[in-house]
């Protein structure tokens, strides 16, 4: 019976991604040449991202209006880097493990990372070859990614290949602040999960039908969400919904009832509570080794400066200002602010359990998203305590 829902499940994801291959050869089909970007570099007017296929790359007749040519001469290099490195292929092959490995997040958690290693190696190549546009190319890959809004594509190499928000922004981070180890065995790791991938797909599937053991979370972990309810504004870039011009947002929103019960995520000391401009209301945790937490916009605080506090202790009440009723809470390391959701989802893709500098944080302020435009702020999650 297992190994029935097993086949029929993976025959209908098989079929899916088999006619995304056929509906990509008609999109390919109907291209035309783009002057003056080379004979590689084919338009067409289907709304998809900036991608290969085969051994052209094809770019949308939106995004060619929209970009002088110097900015689309960028897209188009990160994909002829795409192509130098054969990415094409490793893609499909992740594709196909996507697949074959449906039931099992790991192996697909690893299958996204090795997408977004091959992407930020293409935006490497591209900033290395042109170090002075760095902030053009950022500029221009944000663009790109509200063009590709809603049809990013796992099965072919991408401007923006299927990922979640945070590898968005993480892309964008390494173009502004490049690390120093970009050397990475591409292909050993390719291979390696291509290898691996079946075989531990099919433990995996073997192991979920035993009764699962229950495991202890370590004491010193972060346990709990200081609410329950939906993250409606992420950390990072976002147009501010008050002022409607961009802005760094240096937390993230919870929509909650007013009056709802905040919770302590750790064990800490109460170093501040009390009104504070731009917080209202606001409680702030010392939780030592250089990391405090910051809960505001709130309606009714129930603790003091000094307070020792256990984790999952009630230290205040939501409140309604601003955008309405909602939870503001930060997390801050060592002086500077990191994503909560980092945090407190440690095994999330997210990216901002980096730092941001100033001037990243100045650049971000500079990015002219539209009104309404949410492709920097992170999905709209749901959690629970």
């Amino acid at each position: 019976m297992g190994l029935a829902l097993y086949g029929a499940i993976a025959s209908l994801l098989g079929v899916r991604l088999g006619w995304a291959y056929i509906r990509m050869a008609g999109i390919g089909a109907s291209a035309r040449r783009q002057p003056g970007l080379g004979d590689d570099v084919w338009v067409t007017p289907a709304a998809i991202p900036p991608l290969t296929w085969g051994r052209r790359i094809l770019v949308p007749q939106s995004l060619v209006s929209d970009l002088p040519l110097a900015n689309l001469s960028l897209i188009v290099r990160h994909e002829r880097e795409h192509l130098r490195r054969g990415d094409p292929l490793w893609f499909a092959a992740l594709a196909w493990i996507d697949v074959l490995a449906w039931f099992n997040p790991f192996i697909r958690h690893q299958t996204a990372r090795c997408r977004l290693a091959a992407e930020l190696a293409c935006d490497a190549a591209v900033t290395a070859a042109l170090p002075d546009m760095r902030q053009i190319y950022a500029e221009t890959l944000v663009i790109a990614l509200k063009h590709a809004a809603g049809n990013v594509l796992a099965y072919a190499p991408a401007a923006f290949s299927n990922a979640q928000s945070g590898d968005y922004r993480m892309r964008i981070m390494q173009i502004m602040r490049p690390s120093h180890d970009g050397r990475k065995p591409r292909r050993l790791l390719f291979a390696a999960i291509a290898v691996l991938a079946l075989p531990a797909a099919f433990a995996q599937y073997a192991w979920s039908q035993a009764p699962a053991a229950t495991a202890e979370k370590p004491a010193d972990t972060v346990t709990v969400f200081p609410v329950s309810g939906r993250i409606s504004s992420g950390f990072g870039p976002r147009i501010h919904p008050i002022t409607k011009e961009p802005s760094f947002h240096s937390g993230i929103d919870f929509a909650v009832h007013e009056g709802t019960e905040v919770h302590s995520i750790a064990a800490g000391t109460v170093s501040f509570a009390g009104e504070r401009e731009g917080y209202h209301q606001v409680v702030e945790i010392d939780h030592g080794g250089g990391l405090k937490t910051r809960y505001a916009q709130l309606g009714s605080v129930r603790v003091k400066a000094g307070d020792k506090v256990k984790v999952d202790r009630v230290v205040a009440t939501s409140g309604a200002y601003g955008t309405g009723p909602h939870l503001h809470f930060e997390v801050w390391q060592d002086a500077k602010p990191v994503d909560p959701y980092a945090v407190l989802n440690p095994e999330s893709s997210s990216a901002f359990n980096m730092n941001w500098s100033a001037d990243e944080m100045a650049f971000a302020g500079d990015v002219r998203l539209q009104k309404g435009d949410r492709t920097l702020m992170a999905d709209e999650l749901r959690v629970r305590r």
